[in-house]
C-alpha cells in the first residue's frame, strides 16, 4: 500500500505573500475559475487566497483535504485568537478535468495573512495595505520607480507628495494579484492584464501597486 503524503500547500504552505489595492476606471473581475494560485485583497483590506496545486489521486481523496484543511484552519485560529486573527476555509475544489486542486481560503486582515503564510514557509512575509503616507511613516514606500500603467510614464517624486491619501499595497509576494480596482501605478517589471490583474510571480524584490 502506498504511503500517502500531505500535498504541498497543506505542509509547507506554498502561499506566497504578495498584496494589491488596484484603483482607476473600472472594476476587477475574478476569473470563474482560478488556475493558479492567486491572491485578492479587498477595500476593507481582507484577503482572499486560492492556493492551486496539481491534484494526486492516488493519494487523496477530496473529502480528506477538506478535512485537513479545516483542521488547519481551526488551529490556526485558535493560536491566534488573541491577536483578532481569523481565517476560514470558503471551499476546496476540484478542477473539471480532475487534475488540480484549490483550496480558498478567507483571512481578515493583511496582518492574519503574514501570520499564517509565516507559520506555513517560516520566512518573514511583508503584506501592507494603507495609504501612502502610511506606507512612508513604516518606510515601505519606494522613493522611485514607479511607471504609469497607461502610458509607462514614471512617477516624480513631487506627483508622490501630492498623493498622501492614496492607497496602496506593497509585498515580497510573488503571485498572481487582484484587486477591488484597477491599479494606476506599478513597481517596475510589473503590467496590468486585461481583466485588471498583475502578475507578480517573476517580481524582484518589494512590489508596489499604488492606486488612483
Amino acid at each position: 500500500m502506498r504511503q500517502k503524503r500531505r500535498p504541498m500547500f497543506l505542509l509547507a504552505g506554498i502561499l506566497g505573500l504578495c498584496a494589491v489595492l488596484f484603483c482607476g476606471c473600472g472594476s476587477v473581475r475574478l476569473p470563474e475559475e482560478v488556475v493558479e494560485s492567486a491572491l485578492a485583497v479587498s477595500k476593507t483590506g481582507e484577503v482572499t487566497a486560492w492556493l492551486v496545486e496539481e491534484f494526486a489521486q492516488d493519494y487523496y481523496e477530496l473529502s480528506e483535504l477538506q478535512a485537513m484543511a479545516l483542521e488547519e484552519i481551526a488551529d490556526y485560529n485558535e493560536t491566534h485568537r488573541s491577536q483578532g486573527y481569523e481565517a476560514a476555509v470558503e471551499a476546496v475544489e476540484q478542477s473539471e478535468d480532475g487534475s488540480r486542486v484549490t483550496v480558498r481560503l478567507h483571512f481578515n486582515g493583511t496582518d492574519a495573512y503574514e501570520a499564517y503564510t509565516y507559520e506555513k514557509t517560516k520566512t518573514e512575509v511583508t503584506l501592507f495595505y494603507g495609504t501612502v503616507q502610511e506606507a512612508q511613516l513604516e518606510g515601505l514606500m519606494p522613493d522611485g520607480g514607479l511607471a504609469a500603467v497607461k502610458d509607462g510614464a514614471s512617477l516624480t517624486g513631487e506627483e508622490l507628495l501630492q498623493m498622501a491619501g492614496r492607497h496602496v499595497l506593497i509585498t515580497n509576494a510573488k503571485l498572481l494579484l487582484y484587486g477591488p480596482m484597477r491599479p494606476q501605478y506599478l513597481s517596475a517589471g510589473l503590467a496590468a492584464a486585461e481583466d485588471g490583474s498583475v502578475d507578480a510571480s517573476q517580481a524582484e524584490g518589494m512590489t508596489c501597486i499604488l492606486s488612483k
